[in-house]
């Protein structure tokens, strides 16, 4: 086998080089050209968090209506925030209104976290989305669910209920994002 050849490294001259390091050759514009203001970035997010609050959305109704009966449970009426409870009865639309906006909050963060980390999710597609999706369930919905068994007293078929619907919104909300963000 022939010896390789190496090529000569060749630096340009610090007068004439005009890259983001002005003293070798290595031009690193090329990992940050897409850096600032990318619409299509932006408009992902955007989408992203709509979708993670749509789904939210939908996935708590379906939840509360299953759990209904945890809600009427005269023992729990004072660990309900007052948005949620002000009296005995349905939440008023405030509520509606409050779960919303933080559901998009919530999605926005979860669309971009998924930006920052999608590289280094396993698989490619849906199979990407389902590994962010469970990802962040055992970064953060695991540990939350445990932290609330310690702090608050509600019945453990209630928060085992809400640990469920976290773990479907994460799944299906990762799916979506997947698709969106690439």
């Amino acid at each position: 086998m022939p010896p390789v050849k190496k090529k000569p490294i060749h630096f340009k001259h610090h007068e004439i080089y005009t890259g983001p390091r002005s003293g070798t050759d290595i031009d690193y514009s090329h990992y940050y050209s897409s850096a600032g203001t990318n619409v299509h970035f932006l408009v992902a997010v955007f989408i992203g968090a709509l979708v993670y609050s749509v789904i939210s959305f939908i996935v708590h109704m379906a939840g509360a209506i299953a759990d209904m009966g945890y809600y009427f449970m005269p023992d729990y009426f004072s660990v309900w925030s007052k948005l949620m409870m002000p009296v005995a009865g349905p939440p008023p639309i405030e509520f509606t209104y409050a779960s919303l906006l933080f559901g998009f909050i919530a999605g926005l963060l979860f669309t971009y976290c998924f930006y920052l980390v999608r590289n280094s999710m396993p698989g490619k597609g849906i199979a990407k989305g389902l590994n962010y999706g469970m990802f962040v369930m055992l970064l953060a919905g695991l540990p939350f669910y445990m932290t609330m068994t310690l702090l608050i007293n509600l019945p453990q078929g209630l928060m085992l209920s809400w640990l469920v619907q976290t773990f479907i919104i994460y799944e299906l909300s990762g799916i979506a994002v997947a698709k969106l963000v690439r």
